[in-house]
C-alpha cells in the first residue's frame, strides 16, 4: 500500500482519484509517465552531481512508509549527498504526504523556505 497506516484516502477519495485517472483516457497513458525508473539510471550521476554541487540549501521531505522512496531512500541519500542536508521524515506518513498530511507537509516546507530566505543575501537590481 502506498499509504501510511492512518492516512489511508476514504472510499470516496479513491472513487474521485480513478475518476480524476480515467478522465480523457488517462489510465491508458500511465505507462507513458513511469520513464523515471529509465531516467534514474540515464541521469543518475547527473542528478547526484547537481544536488552535491548546489550552493544553496536543500530539505528532503519524506513519508517514511512509503514504499516506492521511503525511509531507504532517505538512508541512500544520507549515504550520497556529501553535504548536510534538512532531511525531515514524516512518520506514518506514504507516497502521497500532499494528500496524507497536507498540514504538515506545508508547515514544514515554508518553515525551509522561511529560514532559506533569511540565509540568502538580497538582490539589488
Amino acid at each position: 500500500m502506498l499509504f501510511g497506516p492512518a492516512t489511508k484516502p476514504t472510499e470516496t477519495e479513491l472513487r474521485e482519484l480513478w475518476q480524476i485517472i480515467q478522465y480523457n483516457g488517462g489510465k491508458y497513458r500511465f505507462h507513458k509517465l513511469i520513464n523515471y525508473m529509465q531516467e534514474r539510471l540515464e541521469y543518475r550521476q547527473r542528478w547526484l552531481d547537481a544536488l552535491n554541487q548546489y550552493p544553496g540549501p536543500l530539505q528532503l521531505i519524506n513519508g517514511s512508509y512509503d514504499p516506492v522512496s521511503g525511509a531507504h531512500m532517505v538512508a541512500r541519500f544520507r549515504e550520497l549527498i556529501e553535504r548536510p542536508a534538512g532531511i525531515v521524515e514524516l512518520a506514518k506518513v506514504g507516497h502521497y504526504p500532499q494528500w496524507e498530511a497536507p498540514d504538515l507537509l506545508a508547515s514544514t516546507y515554508l518553515g525551509f523556505i522561511e529560514n532559506r530566505s533569511k540565509k540568502v543575501a538580497p538582490i539589488s537590481l
